[in-house]
């Protein structure tokens, strides 16, 4: 058996997963922010119904990488293609935990919201992803995701199984979740892979059947239907209708909703594409905020902690952070490439 890597790369630019992006990139500010005025009832179900933020980056993960997908048959091209997976997961993460601790080292009475205790556990929970520096779950998810990815890819190259083995695989994870309805795990720091990796497989079952209209009509209105009749019972016996303890890991619950609200933001975003492309500021923004999502998630963590409550409303303050955000992601961005292009310049004239 050969040793092999191989991948496609057509540059088709999909809109639609730019729109579910963008838009879920601005909804994962809105959750942090709002969560501070969830003493008002109706913001409080604005933050409910708002997790699925996640949950879309993880279904345009798994669309994305079915564009290039990876067919892995030796140990060495594997480990390289994970290195690569791991230096843009992982870097950006690490560069985050730098400039926020520098920040409330230089600036402590500006950036005051995290007071972390320098420990040789919280160092080493930090690099490893499993605690210390908050916000590092994100990482460990999509490192996850991509640790999953490889082993099922070798598996699926190595028996040259077809592509019904991902709607096993599906089938499969939706079963987990309908087990995490039921009884949940005590922890979930790892046990989540389970079903966050269903999220992810539904992204690629999105791309290999674009085209088929009413096959994402019936997969939107199934979990919608699934979905509804979970709230209905859990309204009639008195438990809580809420997402997010379904979150960690996600049950059946979580994914029902999450699967139909992305999949009709999908098809929001398919919709407009022609409005988008014919107003090219607008196309701009959302391709901009698309691409530079993961940056924008750490950015604003560290904008959140300066301004916290800058006006002491929900929506201007969400309005003020997430402009603010966007616009640090802006110039660091353009300064960073400018300074690349110098250093090439000056490069190539010695």
């Amino acid at each position: 058996m050969s040793h092999t890597l191989s991948h496609t790369h057509p540059k088709k630019t999909y809109t639609e997963i730019d729109v579910l992006k963008a838009f879920s990139a601005l909804t994962v500010i809105f959750i942090h922010i709002v969560g501070t005025y969830r003493s008002i009832p109706y913001v409080h179900n604005l933050w409910v119904w708002s997790h699925f933020a996640v949950g879309a980056f993880v279904v345009a993960s798994g669309f994305l990488q079915e564009i290039h997908p990876v067919a892995i048959s030796g140990v060495i091209p594997a480990l390289k293609w994970f290195a690569t997976r791991i230096k843009r997961l992982v870097l950006p993460y690490y560069g985050y935990v730098f400039a926020h601790a520098t920040l409330i080292f230089l600036l402590p009475a500006i950036f005051d919201r995290y007071h972390p205790t320098i420990t040789f556990p919280f160092l080493r929970d930090t690099i490893l992803l499993i605690g210390g520096f908050g916000q590092n779950w994100i990482p460990r998810l999509f490192v996850m995701i991509a640790m999953t990815y490889l082993a099922l890819q070798f598996i699926k190259s190595a028996f040259k199984l077809t592509n019904r083995f991902y709607w096993i695989l599906y089938a499969f994870s939706l079963a987990i979740s309908l087990f995490f309805l039921i009884q949940r795990p005590e922890s979930s720091k790892y046990s989540m892979i389970f079903t966050w990796y269903t999220l992810f497989l539904f992204g690629g079952i999105i791309y290999r059947h674009r085209s088929n209209i009413r096959l994402l009509k019936l997969t939107g209105l199934t979990s919608g239907i699934i979905f509804l009749t979970l709230y209905t019972f859990y309204y009639a016996r008195g438990l809580s209708t809420s997402i997010f303890p379904h979150k960690y890991p996600p049950s059946l619950y979580f994914l029902a909703y999450n699967t139909a609200v992305i999949t009709l933001l999908y098809a929001a975003g398919s919709r407009i594409q022609s409005g988008i492309a014919s107003h090219p500021f607008v196309g701009n923004t959302i391709r901009f905020i698309s691409r530079h999502s993961y940056s924008i998630f750490f950015v604003h963590i560290i904008v959140l902690d300066a301004l916290h409550k800058p006006t002491g409303f929900w929506l201007s303050d969400f309005l003020i952070i997430s402009a603010a955000t966007i616009l640090t992601v802006y110039v660091l961005n353009y300064s960073s490439t400018a300074l690349v292009s110098f250093l090439r310049i000056r490069h190539h004239g010695a």
